[in-house]
């Protein structure tokens, strides 16, 4: 279930990046009556431009964001509300933030569906410890890396420097040989 939900709350948030974020509101005809949602043009001064662009879309990408929003729209209020929150945050980042998440997020999309299983199990055991116990795990980590000499702290990052840009499939292989 863990697994699920994160992947749709990052599919989620790229949709709500592109609706609320400026780039692009689909509220042309088709949409308005396959979601029974009345006229904007009324309401929206920016309806004739916004219309514009949702007919300017691919129809796989038309279909895409209709998609994406009947999964919001059968969200639980209290999950849309937390990407919501999620959304503010985000835009409220600084620009290198918002790039490291991105960069991150793309990597993401790049692991093995096994890796990425792994990933989400670890970050639930990572969020269902204590602060106590988190803060335990990180003054051991500090302690681990300041013990290590300049080479293998060299050698520490070329190694993770190296093993980001492989393929999920030759990392994973990497790691069993190792």
């Amino acid at each position: 279930m863990r697994q699920t939900k994160g992947v749709t709350t990052l599919l989620m948030l790229g949709f709500l990046l592109i609706v609320f974020g400026g780039t692009l509101l689909p509220c042309s005809n088709a949409f308005a009556e396959d979601e029974g949602v009345g006229s904007t043009s009324a309401a929206d001064s920016n309806s004739e431009e916004l219309r514009q662009r949702w007919e300017e879309l691919e129809p796989e990408k038309r279909q895409a964001l209709l998609r994406r929003y009947r999964q919001w729209r059968q969200m639980p209020p209290e999950r849309r509300e937390t990407i919501r929150r999620n959304l503010e945050r985000f835009k409220s980042l600084s620009p290198e933030e918002k790039k490291r998440i991105r960069d991150r997020y793309r990597r993401f999309q790049t692991l093995a569906p096994e890796e990425k299983r792994e990933l989400l199990k670890n970050y639930d055991r990572w969020q269902s410890l204590s602060p106590e116990q988190k803060k335990r795990l990180r003054d051991r980590y500090q302690k681990y890396i300041q013990r290590l000499s300049p080479e293998e702290k060299r050698r520490l990052r070329e190694y993770y420097k190296r093993h980001q840009r492989l393929p999920p499939a030759v990392r994973q292989r990497i790691r069993k040989n190792n």
